[in-house]
C-alpha cells in the first residue's frame, strides 16, 4: 500500500524492490488488501464507487480491472469462506447499525441477512440519512459534511446551530454507513427535534479522503482543521 500518487494504492514490487507496479489508481482508497484462499486474486475493500461507501472487489494478481462483489449503498466489511463460494458481508447503512448477511461470490448477488441487533422499540423510530453537503472552505477547497435539519424531524428550526467535532484526529465520520460515533448519531437527532440545525464536518486530517488531506495538518494542528469548522459556522 503507498499514498505516492496521492491516494492510498495498491501496488506489487519483488523482494529486492524492483518491477514496482500500480494496481489500483484513481481518486479513492483502498482501505485493505488481502491474497484469496487459491491465491489468485487481491480481495480488497475500497472507496472507489464514493468516498463515502465502502465496498469488497476482487482482483486478478497479474492486475487488471477489478470486480465489484457487493451493490448495495453503505459500508460492506467482507470475509471469503474457505472454499470461495460464500461471502459473510457485515453491512450497515447511516441509519442501521452493521448485521451480518450471507450471499453468495457473485456480482450482484442478494444478500440474506441473519442478524437483526437493534431492539423493536429502536427500530420503530425514523432514524433518518443525515444529506451530505460540501462546504466551501475559505482555501476554496469544498468539505465533507453532514446535515441534520429541524424540518427532517418534524420540529420547528429555533435560529441556533450545534457543530459536532469529531475526535480521533485521523478517522472518517461522513459517509453512508453506520458512525463510530453512533450515540452522537442519536443524540443529533434529538437536538434536530428540538430546533437544533447540527453540522458534523469531517475537517482536514480525517480519513478517506488522500494524502494532502491527511498531511493538511501536519505540525500546524489547529490550523486548516479548525479553520474550517469555522468556514462551517459561516456555511451555517
Amino acid at each position: 500500500m503507498s499514498e505516492s500518487d496521492g491516494y492510498a494504492h495498491l501496488y506489487t514490487m519483488n523482494a529486492d524492490g524492483s518491477d514496482r507496479r500500480q494496481l489500483t489508481a484513481g481518486k479513492f482508497e483502498v482501505l485493505d488488501a488481502r491474497l484469496s484462499h487459491d491465491r489468485s486474486a487481491f480481495e480488497l475493500h475500497t472507496s472507489e464507487v464514493s468516498l463515502f461507501e465502502r465496498h469488497f472487489y476482487r482482483l486478478p494478481v497479474a492486475g487488471g480491472a477489478a470486480t465489484r462483489l457487493t451493490t448495495s449503498v453503505g459500508g460492506h466489511t467482507v470475509v471469503v469462506s474457505p472454499d470461495g463460494r460464500t461471502l459473510a458481508d457485515v453491512y450497515s447503512t447511516a441509519n442501521r447499525p452493521p448485521e451480518l448477511f450471507v450471499t453468495a461470490n457473485r456480482p450482484g448477488a442478494p444478500l440474506a441477512q441473519l442478524t437483526t441487533s437493534p431492539t423493536a422499540e429502536w427500530l420503530a423510530y425514523p432514524w433518518r440519512t443525515p444529506e451530505i453537503v460540501m462546504i466551501p472552505a475559505s482555501d476554496g477547497i469544498e468539505v465533507p459534511a453532514r446535515i441534520y435539519r429541524p424540518q427532517d424531524a418534524g420540529a420547528a428550526p429555533n435560529g441556533a446551530a450545534v457543530i459536532f467535532v469529531h475526535g480521533a484526529g485521523y478517522m472518517h465520520n461522513v459517509h453512508r454507513y453506520w458512525s463510530s460515533y453512533s450515540r452522537e448519531y442519536m443524540f443529533n437527532h434529538y437536538l434536530a427535534s428540538r430546533g437544533y440545525v447540527v453540522l458534523d464536518i469531517d475537517y482536514r486530517a480525517s480519513a478517506g479522503y488522500g494524502r494532502d488531506w491527511r498531511t493538511a495538518i501536519y505540525r500546524w494542528m489547529g490550523g486548516r482543521d479548525l479553520q474550517d469548522q469555522v468556514d462551517g459556522s459561516r456555511y451555517l
